[in-house]
């Protein structure tokens, strides 16, 4: 990406340096080489010995490192992020079908869904347009997943699970697996019912090998915009026929959730259960 093009995205100003200079990947402050995009939240010494084809710094900076395209902005992280959301950016599906994978003839994808090997799809599953389904993914009866969705590999959708548009599933997420739920007769566990059901909803990202349970008799409620870390669980409470739900907040690490309890929005989580 040119820097006069960073610049624009950002919307930030290019007040040194080459504006068609190219950027190709993202390093450190102090690692960053000549086709790297970095960014320093400080005006000092470190930003001024920056080696970085372009760097995103403070507005008014004056340790401008020599050699670099500088691009002054009022939040130069949060610029940062942005600019890396366009580097990064995967590649678009393009409706290829590994050969191994099984699809139901009862499931719908749309003509560009990517699927990858070894991938089951069962009846009743529909996928919108431009999804990703990575390997070893398991989408059960009945699931169904938004547009532009990514799961990556061993992702596990249970029957009836349900992803809104642009979700990111890092590898082993489980949505819709029963949560532990058991009431106590005559010393005994009995399970109690696990026959609630699970809604992702929009521009949600869940972490490595985090589960999302379904409700007892509720629903389990991830809202629009959550973003949690790897190792998380999510449920509602066991017996409840409330419904939990995490509007962007879920709770931070150790804290115990239940189907009575919300959380603040505005902050991603580090654990959940």
């Amino acid at each position: 990406m040119r820097c006069d093009d960073v610049a624009a995205r950002v919307g930030g100003e290019l007040v040194q340096g080459d504006a068609a200079l190219e950027v190709v990947g993202l390093a450190a402050l102090d690692e960053a080489g000549p086709a790297d995009l970095t960014f320093s939240e400080r005006d000092d010494e470190r930003l001024g010995r920056c080696r970085a084809g372009c760097v995103l710094a403070p507005r008014r900076s004056v340790h401008r490192p020599a050699g670099s395209a500088v691009i002054e902005v009022d939040r130069p992280k949060v610029a940062f992020a942005r600019a890396a959301s366009l580097l990064l950016a995967s590649p678009r599906a393009a409706g290829r079908v590994h050969p191994t994978a099984v699809v139901d003839p009862a499931a719908v994808l749309a003509p560009d869904v990517e699927v990858g090997p070894y991938v089951v799809i069962e009846a009743g599953v529909r996928v919108g347009r431009g999804s990703w389904i990575g390997a070893h993914a398991h989408l059960g009866e009945g699931a169904s997943i938004g547009e532009e969705c990514r799961l990556h590999p061993r992702v596990t959708l249970y029957p009836g699970a349900r992803v809104g548009d642009r979700v990111v599933l890092h590898a082993g997420v489980v949505v819709g697996g029963d949560g532990f739920g058991y009431v106590v007769h005559e010393g005994r566990h009995l399970k109690f019912p696990q026959a609630g059901s699970v809604v992702i909803e929009d521009d949600v990202e869940v972490g490595c090998n985090t589960t999302v349970d379904r409700g007892s008799l509720g629903t389990t409620r991830v809202g629009r915009g959550t973003r949690s870390t790897t190792w998380c669980r999510w449920r509602t409470t066991s017996g409840s026929g409330s419904t939990a739900s995490w509007p962007r907040t879920p709770p931070s690490a150790g804290a115990r959730g239940s189907a009575r309890t919300s959380w603040r929005a505005g902050r991603s989580a580090s654990a959940t259960t």
